[in-house]
């Protein structure tokens, strides 16, 4: 019998947090506490184990024999989080797809109340606010702002969690496997949004995301957000890993970045629209961006944060002392440097030049050769003594 949802689970190398993610499903122990099953019964959890060097495959078996709704799949050669999710929905059989990392979990009540968003608004991706966990504890509610088109392509505003039918992965063409360095939620967000599957903000959607230093968005996140956390080199050198997501983002959709790109519909019918708070479409020229972006850096009175409109494009920015930099458009970058303070004197905005870097830059990881996904359900090698306590239990 098809199930309505199907939730995929990626996986590499999260074989203590496995047990957690499944028992959020199916209710049992987990480190955030016991928690009931799901309040929609009728779903599928496809767990894919994308070549982990750690238990993970042996976990996540022993999870599939345990509870009849649990399948395990296995990557012979690991190939990324996209893969890994493609790889999983073409094996799934329900209606619905439902993504949850091998880290996270969910509330009892979220695959019913992200199902019921997707059916009271035909044609969406449902998505809402989730909820960090931090050392077992249920910390703070991390809420998303409501979706628009502007941020699809810029901030990413479905960033954890987001259920859609089917139907909406194949439109999308599925994830992309050229962002298997990570941030391949946000491309293929991009992909539903040019498909014109656009998101719905529910409230808070039930999603727990775990947050105890192991995130791989932390490695690759910004340097002067996370501070202390060592971020990884990039494959190509490039200085940020913003900057090397940005460029990946606008080499695989061209058509979404150009000059005078057209919004889908729910964002305007082809018009541009106001994005919400905090952020201004443009009024004439295409989307901010569109012709690439001024790093900036704000040298004006030592004040609180202020909002500054781009002269072309009206785009909001905010700089102040909280927020020396930042990058705008560049048709209004050259406006913005005119710009003067209080005394109508003294400049406001200078150029942020890029410091060069005294390290060697990385070479690039050669591409693995295209390879037919291998995948099994058969048992591992059996190991000698018993499985981990914590497996028995889950």
């Amino acid at each position: 019998m098809t199930p309505i949802v199907s939730v995929v689970v990626p996986c590499h190398n999260y074989a203590k947090f496995l047990p957690d993610a499944i028992n959020s499903l199916v209710g049992g122990p987990t480190s955030a506490g016991f928690v009931l099953p799901q309040t929609l019964t009728d779903f599928e959890a496809v767990i894919v184990d994308d070549a982990s060097t750690d238990d993970s495959w042996h976990v996540a078996h022993l999870l599939a024999q345990q509870h009849k709704r649990v399948r395990a799949l296995r990557l012979t050669i690991n190939q990324g989080t996209p893969t890994a999710l493609n790889t999983g929905i073409e094996h799934a059989k329900g209606q619905f797809i439902q993504v949850l990392s091998a880290d996270d979990m969910l509330e009892s009540w979220a695959l019913e109340r992200l199902y019921l968003g997707c059916i009271n608004n035909p044609h969406r991706v449902a998505y809402g606010d989730i909820t960090l966990v931090q050392g077992g504890a249920r910390t703070k509610r991390w809420p998303l702002p409501q979706y628009s088109c502007y941020l699809v392509l810029h901030r990413n505003p479905m960033s954890a969690g987001i259920m859609y039918p089917r139907k909406a992965w194949q439109e999308a063409g599925g994830y992309r496997a050229e962002m298997r360095w990570g941030r391949e939620d946000w491309a293929f967000n991009i992909a539903l949004m040019m498909a014109g599957w656009c998101g719905v903000h529910i409230g808070d959607s039930g999603y727990l995301y775990r947050w105890d230093g192991q995130n791989r968005s932390l490695r690759t996140g910004n340097n002067q957000r996370w501070g202390t956390v060592k971020q990884d080199p990039t494959p190509d050198g490039t200085p940020t890993w913003r900057e090397f997501f940005a460029n990946q983002l606008k080499r695989l959709f061209p058509e979404a970045y150009k000059e005078g790109a057209k919004m889908p519909g729910c964002c305007g019918g082809g018009r541009a629209k106001p994005a919400g708070k905090g952020v201004s479409m443009p009024t004439r020229g295409g989307l901010p961006g569109g012709t690439g972006m001024t790093k900036l850096e704000y040298i004006g009175a030592n004040q609180g944060n202020g909002t500054w409109f781009g002269p072309v494009t009206k785009t909001r920015y905010i700089f102040g002392a909280n927020r020396r930099v930042g990058y705008v458009d560049n048709r209004d970058a050259e406006g913005m440097l005119t710009m003067k303070g209080k005394d109508g004197k003294s400049a406001v905005f200078r150029i942020k030049a890029e410091q060069p870097k005294a390290v060697p830059v990385p070479k690039v990881p050669p591409e693995p050769e295209p390879q037919p996904l291998g995948w099994t359900v058969e048992a591992p090698k059996k190991k000698r003594g018993r499985p981990k306590k914590q497996v028995e239990n889950a």
